[in-house]
């Protein structure tokens, strides 16, 4: 048995039927990661928002209309089916590597209170500590691209997803900020763990209909113990690196805030930062230093945190990951 089959007993992935590529990704990204194979997928054919009836009220887009319709349909489908543990994936999750080793022991501190288990989300207010410090109890937890709940709590969802007067109430509200309320308010209980297992792939949003790139809304700003990365001769690191998406500027003040926006880009994207002026030129500007890896073996050991010991976390003890430090 698959490792997420080992917890959930459906795994529902929302997809357009019309993006056969985001749907190849996505089976191909889960079996190459160990996490679910081909036949433990069910799919759901997404609503498209850009093609129903959405009443003038609604000013959230089509989009998130759609959002709101194809989670309901999908809870709904496993209540009816008797389904005890649902997880739900939209077609642009991307997993951490190291998702195999952790969720095992993260799934293991579960209270049995609860409701709602995020592997992947953003937490728009404090999280509450629990008895170990790789799990969190969310207080407002948004995002809905990998998220698991119980059969107790379907019931309740479904009314609160569908009940129209909760969203007039709230006209810019999506579902993930139905759900965060529903947390705050002690309607049902959320919990995650304090490093994220999913992000949202980049790419075109069916949402915002923007291009956007790899996010993983972790907790923390670690992005300033980042070091720049001097990649090595040769190709196949554009996975692990974050570049400027302008040209550096020459006053050394404009090129410090610069620096400092281009890695926190990259810790937002799970990448490290990098840039193409010589080392020399910028070194002194930035406290974490500047590493030169000597081949992509290296280079994806320093892309892997918070296992690369840059900064410490629960999940993995803080070390030297390189004798190759900072120039």
């Amino acid at each position: 048995m698959s490792l997420l089959r080992r917890y959930f007993d459906r795994i529902a992935v929302i997809s357009l039927p019309s993006r056969s590529d985001r749907r190849d990704r996505v089976r191909a990204h889960l079996s190459e990661s160990g996490l679910a194979t081909a036949e433990d997928l069910t799919w759901v054919d997404a609503v498209d928002g850009r093609s129903a009836e959405i009443p003038a009220w609604w000013t959230s887009g089509p989009g998130a209309w759609g959002c709101r319709a194809s989670h309901w349909q999908t809870i709904a489908a496993a209540q009816r089916d008797g389904i005890e543990n649902l997880l739900i994936l939209e077609d642009d999750v991307v997993f951490h590597p190291r998702t195999v080793e952790w969720l095992p022991q993260v799934h293991a501190l579960l209270p049995g209170d609860w409701d709602l288990f995020f592997l992947g989300g953003q937490h728009l207010q404090a999280v509450v500590a629990t008895g170990d410090p790789r799990l969190v109890r969310g207080t407002c937890i948004t995002r809905t691209h990998a998220w698991a709940l119980r059969r107790k709590v379907y019931g309740r969802l479904l009314m609160d997803l569908g009940n129209d007067a909760r969203y007039r109430a709230h006209p810019k509200w999506h579902i993930d900020h139905l759900l965060g309320d529903g947390q705050a308010s002690g309607k049902w209980i959320a919990y995650a763990p304090s490093w994220w297992f999913a992000g949202q792939d980049e790419g075109a949003s069916n949402i915002s209909r923007n291009q956007d790139r790899r996010r993983w809304w972790q907790l923390g700003e670690h992005y300033w113990q980042l070091p720049f990365i001097v990649p090595p001769p040769g190709a196949g690191f554009d996975a692990y690196l974050c570049t400027g998406r302008s040209a550096p500027p020459e006053d050394p003040l404009r090129l410090a805030l610069w620096l400092r926006n281009l890695a926190r880009d990259a810790w937002r994207e799970g990448r490290l930062p990098s840039c193409n002026l010589p080392p020399h030129s910028y070194q002194h500007l930035w406290s974490a230093g500047i590493r030169h890896p000597r081949d992509l073996t290296e280079l994806r050991h320093l892309a892997d945190y918070p296992a690369n010991g840059l900064f410490a976390h629960p999940f993995f003890r803080k070390q030297d990951p390189s004798p190759h430090k900072t120039t």
